[in-house]
This record gives C-alpha cells, structure tokens and sequence, in this order.
C-alpha cells in the first residue's frame, strides 16, 4: 500500500493511529524507531477523548483508543503492549527476551504501562470533568 501523504512514509503496509500527547503512542514509535523501521509504518493522528472520540479509530478499535496499527490485510491490533510485542516479532527485534527472563520484563512493562495510566487519568480528571466534578485527590 502507498503511503497516505504523510512526509518520508515511503511504501509504509501498516498505519498506526496515534495522539501525540500519548505516553502509549510514544512507546510503540520508539520500539519502531529502535527497529530502524521508521518507513515502514505510516503515523496516522487521532484526536479525541472517551467522551468525544473525535478521530479515535472507532471502526478499526472496539474500544476506540490508541495506539491503533491498522494492515491491509489482517485485523487491527491495539494496545501498545500487544503493538510491540508484534513489531518485535515481525522485524525479530529481539526487545523481549526468550525464557525466564522474559516474566520479570513483561512485568516491568506493565508497571510502566500502569504509571502512563495513571498520568493519563489525572489529565482526563482535569480537562474531560466539569470543574465542581473533579476529585481533589
């Protein structure tokens, strides 16, 4: 598939929705950045909230968030954790390790993931709840 006109796509097979302020997104471009496959995926942004999902990938995410990698010929994937587990399989990455030691990794990830959460829901709390709303704590 061609790119869609974003700058320097090249022939990019896959696209990946993203939301520049996602702490997720960033996670999926530095593991493709760390591949060296930077043209092979084509950065398409999203815009929205849970309640105004605006330009979520809605049709191609049942939950309608992002990061989405959409392919012509497969269904979509979602959730950065099952994004980057696939590039690093499909490019053979070698960013998981095999074995034991994969479990202490993967729960590494998954702090990480729940620290971004948690950042994510405090500016959610700020900016998507009216003002007499929101929890002070």
């Amino acid at each position: 598939m061609a790119g869609r006109g974003s700058p320097g796509c090249g022939s990019a097979e896959m696209r990946l929705y993203d939301g520049a302020a996602s702490p997720f997104c960033r996670k999926v471009k530095l593991l493709i950045a760390e591949l060296g496959k930077t043209e092979a995926v084509e950065i398409v942004p999203a815009l929205g909230s849970p309640v105004a999902p605006g330009s979520m990938p809605v049709a191609e995410n049942p939950l309608g968030k992002i990061p989405c990698l959409v392919q012509d010929a497969a269904p979509a994937l979602y959730d950065s954790r099952v994004i980057c587990r696939y590039l690093n399989d499909l490019w053979d990455g070698g960013l998981y390790p095999a074995g034991p030691s994969l479990w202490p990794t993967l729960t590494l990830e998954a702090t990480a993931d729940g620290m971004m959460e948690a950042a994510v829901l405090v500016i959610y709390e700020d900016r998507c709840r009216e003002e007499g709303e929101r929890s002070p704590a």
